[in-house]
């Protein structure tokens, strides 16, 4: 666990995110504050998506970051740093994993781990961003209606306790928040070379057309850019394409 974080532990939550929400309106909460449960009866993911974990099975934590340097327009940035910091922790136990566009991470074909960020601004900065992350540890089974999931377990027959992972995590976070202060071109760079998919011809959808593309970079808004067959780069903004 990195000096300067305080992680706050509930025994059950509605959602971790939404309870560190809570918490941020009513007081000062320091930056890197990290707030976990064990279990949340409203976990939410991306959009109106819900994020299912049995409990105590996972690990469920938010923190909050005040990356007041990093403009609103920039704000995909902070997504990178993230995924990343919880790609290292993924990484340390298996080989491979990926990053699917925006902040998913992959292990092969199926989810190991979500990421759903919300952000607040004043005036025309970042006041904080909140950070929820959902690592699948310990479940080995999941409700037919969750597409593609997969938990560490799953892949390495092992049993991960939230406090050794929650330290691992704290560390990569607060590495990742410098470099992206201080090297976000490099930050970048990584991103783009971990991403699920990147350089392989395969297909998606877009407003109900399925078209055969490559992914071949993610632009500084956080747009995902995909080469087609007639050799145009075309470029999606977040829920405006599909994995098929």
């Amino acid at each position: 666990m990195s000096a300067n974080t305080l992680l706050i532990t509930l025994s059950d939550t509605t959602s971790t995110n939404g309870a560190l929400a809570r918490m941020a309106r009513e007081e000062y909460v320091p930056e890197f504050t990290m707030l976990t449960a064990p279990y949340q009866t409203q976990g939410r993911g991306q959009g109106d998506h819900t994020w299912e974990s049995e409990p105590g099975k996972n690990l469920l934590i938010s923190t909050l970051w005040r990356p007041e340097f990093v403009p609103p327009r920039d704000q995909f940035r902070i997504s990178m740093a993230v995924s990343l910091a919880v790609l290292d922790v993924v990484a340390t136990e298996v080989s491979g994993a990926t990053i699917k566009w925006p902040n998913d991470i992959y292990i092969g074909d199926r989810k190991v781990a979500g990421i759903l960020i919300e952000h607040t601004c004043s005036g025309s900065k970042l006041q904080h961003s909140i950070i929820g992350i959902g690592l699948n540890l310990n479940q080995e089974q999941f409700s037919a209606h969750i597409p593609n999931p997969v938990s560490l377990r799953q892949v390495t027959g092992q049993y991960f306790t939230s406090e050794a992972i929650i330290d691992r995590l704290s560390s990569s976070l607060h590495t990742r928040y410098q470099q992206m202060q201080l090297r976000p071109g490099l930050q970048k760079k990584e991103y783009q070379r971990h991403l699920y998919r990147l350089g392989v011809w395969t297909t998606y959808e877009h407003e109900g057309v399925v078209f055969e593309g490559k992914i071949v970079d993610v632009n500084n808004f956080g747009w995902l850019m995909v080469d087609t067959p007639d050799g145009r780069i075309r470029s999606f903004a977040h829920k405006e394409i599909q994995f098929l």
